[in-house]
């Protein structure tokens, strides 16, 4: 058996009401078999996590639109989405994020500490280039790249072989922006 759902479409509808917004998602079964339940997370800026559990019987091939029960306050900095299913095939097209700040975001970069790898994630109000940049804590470069992005959610997984241990400064340059988080090695 072949698993893969992938996050086909994340927006946020007005609730007409309260003025809050509510969260739908579109999934799609790229399986090979029906699926029965996946989770759903959504992340609140980094405030909160709420998870739904979706229990439909989705045919391979076919797409569920699910709008949550909740709604939340606008002036959060960004809200993303994310499927988690057991032994998912393609784990690369399960979330997204929508960006209700308009300036880039940086995400914590995780897991941290780290050994191997460490992933770097950000979000963008639109496409351009970034360039993401590790430093050692003496001011040292250890890893430079530069990638394409798009709007939403863009991340990249940097293998760590040949960094040693210790306290590593990640920089996102992006669209006359420069931000900044660190991580550990150990």
């Amino acid at each position: 058996p072949y698993y893969d759902w992938a996050l086909e479409d994340f927006k946020l509808i007005a609730n007409s009401q309260s003025g809050f917004l509510v969260p739908q998602v579109t999934i799609r079964n790229l399986s090979n078999l029906k699926v029965d339940q996946t989770d759903v997370i959504i992340q609140l800026s980094s405030e909160s996590q709420l998870k739904a559990s979706i229990f439909q019987s989705i045919p391979a091939g076919v797409s569920l639109t699910y709008t949550f029960s909740f709604d939340f306050d606008p002036s959060l900095d960004y809200v993303c989405a994310e499927i988690r299913m057991d032994d998912d095939s393609n784990p690369d097209n399960d979330s997204r994020c929508i960006d209700l700040d308009e300036t880039v975001i940086l995400i914590n970069p995780y897991p941290n500490p780290a050994t191997d790898v460490v992933n770097v994630d950000w979000i963008s109000p639109e496409a351009g280039n970034a360039t993401v940049v590790i430093y050692e804590s003496t001011g040292q470069k250890s890893f430079e790249f530069t990638t394409p992005m798009q709007e939403g959610l863009n991340q990249m997984e940097v293998n760590l072989e040949g960094m040693g241990p210790g306290l590593y400064i990640v920089v996102l340059y992006s669209n006359q922006v420069r931000l900044s988080r660190s991580f550990v090695i150990y």
